[in-house]
This record gives structure tokens, C-alpha cells and sequence, in this order.
């Protein structure tokens, strides 16, 4: 049937009016789009898996397990060489032994210039090592998180989330078979003062020689997704294996180029390997949507989503699965890859 309406003439009133209706429902439209692209956007940075409760199996990441960790190692502020970050190394070497392993305290000593201050520092530093064997290695795997904290909080997601995330994994991997390749898990110290621990490990450290990749946990507020924010350069193949391993995967590359063109650096202990020449990544939760609680008291075990330490377990313990039984040297390095979410747990490369 042809279409018999009049179209009202331009200028005269029912004119306007109509134009006025078309330009508002354009901008509606626009408006509602942008609000749904950023909503999409924005999804996966949110997302998280449910968090498993204390008495999950023994072979599955708990994040209620990891929590009574955190509840000692983020109860008060531990900066490097206080006390209460004895407390905090004792504290995670009990929870090796209890394990059945033999933990090492690495005790090292880092100078660093400071020429914007017209100095050098020398810190020392102590860092909690264990390596599980592997059946056949073909390369050492290191998993790290730093225990130390600022002066001015406790440090619950910054980073004692990633050190229970650490001590969590191992406990998980201990209660199953044997992987096909060495386990090294670093409790790095000094990551605050200039990342001095973990430049003591890639320097000092004789296992260091038999490190195939380093997998580097941060965080940077209370919540948020798990994500891989930052790798090594030239390190496409192992980010691309890296993801293909995780459950629900998370991982923008534009941070990686944003990390480095602003910054020079990853903000993280992977600064230190990647100016040993190392490959690694790093994986950080991060808290959207207002101000983070960050370098402040209010970065504590009560304030801390759950599911972003069970995200950060789920990454290391699903990666170590996958990569532990793999063939290291065959993941050679590639160009940088390009990586985004598209939906919680579907990342296009």
C-alpha cells in the first residue's frame, strides 16, 4: 500500500515540531548506543567468578581459604624491613611447611640511583622461594606476588591479594599429580622501594638460569576483573597460550601499549624481568567505576571482592595446568599481540 501521509512543510510549525521529535529520538538513539557500547565495554572488567568457599576440594582455587590468609597478611601495614613484615615472611613460611616443602629465604642486598634525587638507595631485601620439581622439565615456571606493603596500608589488594593468590596455587597444585615442569613460587619483597626484590631473584638468584617465563600478580583497588594488562615485548605466542589456558579469560592489549608508551614501564615486578630479558606476564585486578582504594587504609581484607582474588586464582592455577605440561621452549617469542574482550570470558586476538 503506498504511503499517503504528508510530510509537514519546512518552516511552519508542525514543521519544526517534527524535526525537533526526529533530532531528539536521533539523540536518544546515539545516547542509548554509546551508554550500551560502554556498558559492553566495561563488562568484562567487572566480572568475576563465584568464589569458592573454604571447604572447596582440595584441587580447586578457594578463594575462602585465600581470605583467611589475607585476614594475617593484610591486618596491618608491613613496608619492607618493619617488623610486621617479619610477621608476614614467618607467617607465609609456616604456611609452606605446613605443606611439607622446605621454603628458602633469599636475603639480598640493591643498590638503585636516584638521580631526580641526587642519590642511591641500598635496600635489603628477603624473599620466600620454593620450587616444586617436575617430572621432566623443560623449563622453570615462576609465579610471584609481592608481601611487602606501603607505610600507609595494609595491603590487601596491593598485593597481599597476590601473595595468598600465590600461596593458594601451591597448596592446590601440591594436592595433585606432579606437572611435567619445575614450579618456582616467589614471595618477593621490596616491590614498594623500586621492585628490589624481584630484580634480587632475576640478578642473584642461580634458579633464575632455568626460568622459562614469569607469571606476575598485582592490584590496583578492591575489585574488578583478573586481567592480563601487561607482557614482555615480543611475547605474542606465550600471551596467546596464556589465554587460550584460562577459564574466563580477561585482557585488553591497549594497557600493555599505554603502560609502556606513558610510563616506560609495567608498574610491577615485571619490570625486573623484562630488564633481565625474560619473557612474562602480568596479570592485575583493577577497580572501575570511582576512585580506587589504593596506597590507603582502605585497602583492606574487609573491602575485597571475593571473586577478584578467586579470577586471580582461577588465571594462575588454570595457566599453570596447561603451560606446566607443555613443551616451554616450543611457545617461541612473536610479534606483540592484540588482544580484547568482547564479553566476560571471550577474548578476540
Amino acid at each position: 500500500m503506498a504511503n499517503t501521509m504528508t510530510r509537514p512543510a519546512v518552516g511552519t510549525q508542525a514543521g519544526v515540531q517534527s524535526w525537533a521529535q526526529s533530532n531528539l529520538l536521533a539523540r536518544s538513539s546515539l545516547l542509548a548506543t554509546l551508554l550500551l557500547a560502554t556498558w559492553l565495554g566495561m563488562w568484562p572488567l567487572l566480572a568475576t567468578p563465584a568464589a569458592l568457599p573454604v571447604d572447596a576440594p582440595a584441587g580447586s582455587f578457594s578463594a575462602g581459604r585465600a581470605l583467611q590468609d589475607l585476614a594475617v597478611v593484610a591486618a596491618q601495614p608491613h613496608p619492607i624491613g618493619s617488623p610486621r613484615n617479619a610477621a608476614v615472611r614467618d607467617y607465609l613460611v609456616a604456611q609452606i611447611e605446613a605443606l611439607g616443602l622446605t621454603p628458602e629465604i633469599q636475603r639480598a642486598t640493591l643498590t638503585r640511583a636516584r638521580p631526580e634525587r641526587g642519590m642511591t638507595t641500598i635496600t635489603a631485601v628477603e624473599n620466600i622461594l620454593v620450587r616444586v620439581p617436575g617430572t621432566d622439565s623443560s623449563g622453570a615456571i615462576v609465579v610471584t606476588g609481592h608481601y611487602d606493603s606501603v607505610p600507609t596500608s595494609g595491603g590487601a589488594a596491593d598485593c597481599g591479594s597476590c601473595v595468598v593468590t600465590v600461596l593458594e596455587t601451591l597448596r592446590v597444585l601440591q594436592s595433585g599429580p606432579a606437572l611435567k615442569n619445575d614450579v618456582i613460587f616467589l614471595f618477593a619483597d621490596g616491590e614498594e622501594v623500586g621492585v628490589t626484590g624481584a630484580r634480587g631473584f632475576v640478578m642473584d638468584h642461580p634458579w633464575a638460569q632455568d626460568v622459562a617465563f614469569y607469571m606476575v600478580f598485582e592490584g590496583y583497588g578492591t575489585g574488578g576483573a583478573s586481567m592480563l594488562y601487561v607482557a614482555s615485548p615480543q611475547s605474542g605466542e606465550l600471551v596467546a597460550s596464556a589465554l587460550g589456558a584460562s577459564t574466563m579469560p580477561t585482557g585488553y592489549s591497549f594497557l600493555h601499549d599505554i603502560m609502556w608508551a606513558l610510563a616506560g614501564n609495567t608498574g610491577s615486578d615485571l619490570d625486573a624481568v623484562v630488564a633481565a630479558g625474560k619473557p612474562g606476564l602480568a596479570f592485575i585486578n583493577l577497580s572501575v567505576g570511582g576512585a580506587p582504594a589504593y596506597h590507603v587504609m582502605a585497602d583492606a581484607p574487609a573491602y575485597l571482592n571475593p571473586g577478584s582474588l578467586q579470577h586471580h586464582g582461577e588465571n594462575a592455577v588454570g595457566i599453570l595446568r596447561q603451560l606446566g605440561n607443555a613443551d616451554l621452549p616450543a611457545i617461541e617469542s612473536a610479534a606483540d599481540a592484540v588482544y580484547f574482550n568482547i564479553l566476560p570470558g571471550v577474548v578476540v586476538t
